[in-house]
């Protein structure tokens, strides 16, 4: 099946063996804020999807003298990816596609192979615990937020709704005053769990001579707006830890991997486990053979395989890369829709970018087919995936600027980085859950038929990363 870049493509599968569920791939719109959400001067949103269109993102930005990365001045050069912005963005040549509500590189193996939505009870490497399954993506429990912790723990998945209720209730050491302006009245919508790509994503598609507007999006069976995430909501919740946003992924993470999924066949002995990374993990790399750059992810997902003395080590740190992030930047209005909209900044999308690039530069063996990024703000999640171009790693070596100058213009030559993203999922609802644990049993899927089953546990991780450098003191390898 080819990739879907535009247009409708309707797919059907099951859902828990009973209620039916449609996957609509539709060409969407981005959406983006400023670097600077309180500024007057709106700047335009990244959004290239093209390279005619990455130079028309200079242009409108006013960096129409970056043309490649050692245009770049030496702080911008040596900046951790936690602090790139809309520079790095088109030195390092991101095009952004269209968002899907399924992502479309693991689209084929879910719909032959998904343990969830499968009726066919004989997949060869991993089967699925229905009870476990059924916990998470049944109705959320009433009056979640009210209820206590331990109430919540005793329920099934209750280390899971615990921790969504963290993440969703108010919970305030100062009473503050209510608010001066008065609140929006909510929207009621008809469907949960995703947000599409008109109401959050990280940029808007250009409308320039090259590329047509696209027309107001038409909602699919996922697509909804958030019901009760307006700003005063998204507020409340920016108060919180950043790490409350961590945990709740995590924490689906584990479920997902460790009780819905089923691994290991009983009475068989484990060789390789894929686990949620709960500790950081970072990575240093150099660019044009001389400026080193560093970034920190959040946490991720990694597989494990066993020693020959018995222990356990990592084989692969960055099946998936978590990046999280307490709050969207701001709750807009969408007065056409009557809608709630979120929005995420060009230097959220640009943070995400860097740290995609220097796993994928310090990992390159290991991932040749690009990285996976779990983006989370509050209760929700997205998953990206950026491509490296063929030539991507002969550019980014380059030392000498008119040598990079020359690659990008060598027609023949794929120095680009394409970014496909699913639209919001809401851990909150039902539906949202349903996807996200689709798309967490899609990577695994997806991940065991590109790593061999012969392959045996490292002892020692510096092994599999070259000359860079790779830092897992905060991974939490387990026993």
């Amino acid at each position: 099946m080819q990739p879907l870049h535009g247009g409708h493509a309707t797919y059907t599968c099951m859902i828990d063996y009973k209620a039916r569920l449609t996957l609509t791939c539709e060409y969407n719109p981005y959406y983006s804020a400023v670097d600077n959400p309180h500024s007057e001067q709106m700047a335009p949103p990244y959004a290239p999807q093209t390279l005619a269109d990455l130079q028309l993102a200079a242009t409108q930005h006013g960096l129409q003298n970056i043309q490649v990365i050692l245009d770049l001045d030496k702080k911008d050069l040596i900046r951790p990816a936690s602090e790139w912005t809309v520079r790095h963005l088109i030195a390092y040549r991101l095009l952004i596609q269209p968002e899907m509500s399924f992502l479309p590189i693991f689209l084929d193996v879910h719909l032959e192979l998904c343990p969830v939505c499968n009726e066919d009870d004989g997949l060869e490497h991993y089967k699925i615990d229905i009870a476990h399954v059924q916990s998470i993506t049944c109705d959320t429990p009433q009056d979640l937020c009210q209820k206590t912790d331990g109430e919540l723990h005793r329920l099934p998945g209750g280390f899971f709704w615990a921790a969504l209720a963290h993440a969703a209730r108010h919970e305030s050491e100062v009473v503050e005053m209510e608010r001066a302006y008065p609140r929006r009245e909510r929207v009621q919508v008809r469907q949960e769990g995703f947000v599409s790509s008109a109401t959050a994503a990280f940029g808007s598609s250009p409308t320039d001579q090259g590329a047509s507007s696209p027309a107001e999006p038409a909602m699919s069976d996922f697509s909804h707006v958030t019901q009760d995430l307006d700003d005063d909501e998204n507020e409340a919740r920016r108060s919180k830890p950043e790490q409350v946003t961590v945990h709740l992924l995590t924490m689906f993470l584990n479920t997902a991997l460790n009780l819905c999924l089923v691994q290991h066949h009983p009475g068989t002995v484990a060789r390789h486990e894929i686990r949620a990374r709960v500790g950081r993990a970072r990575c240093t790399t150099k660019v044009a053979q001389l400026y080193s750059i560093t970034a920190e992810d959040d946490g991720g997902i990694y597989r494990a395989s066993q020693t020959r003395s018995g222990g356990w080590a990592v084989d692969h740190p960055f099946l998936a890369i978590v990046e999280a992030k307490r709050a969207f930047e701001r709750v807009d209005f969408n007065t056409t829709t009557d809608t709630f909209t979120p929005v995420i900044s060009n230097n959220i999308l640009a943070q995400i970018f860097g740290e995609a690039v220097v796993a994928w530069k310090s990992n390159n063996e290991l991932l040749r087919k690009g990285v996976f990024v779990i983006v989370a703000a509050s209760t929700f999640i997205r998953l990206t995936h950026f491509r490296f171009g063929t030539d991507y790693l002969e550019y980014l070596d380059t030392a000498r600027r008119g040598t990079q100058a020359l690659i990008v213009e060598d027609p023949e030559k794929d120095v680009s980085v394409q970014m496909q993203s699913t639209g919001w999922l809401d851990l909150h609802s039902r539906r949202g859950r349903e996807v996200a644990l689709c798309h967490v049993l899609a990577l695994v899927t997806w991940w065991d038929k590109q790593i061999s089953d012969d392959d045996s546990g490292v002892d020692d991780i510096s092994d599999l990363h070259g000359d860079d450098d790779f830092d897992d003191d905060d991974m939490e390898l387990g026993e």
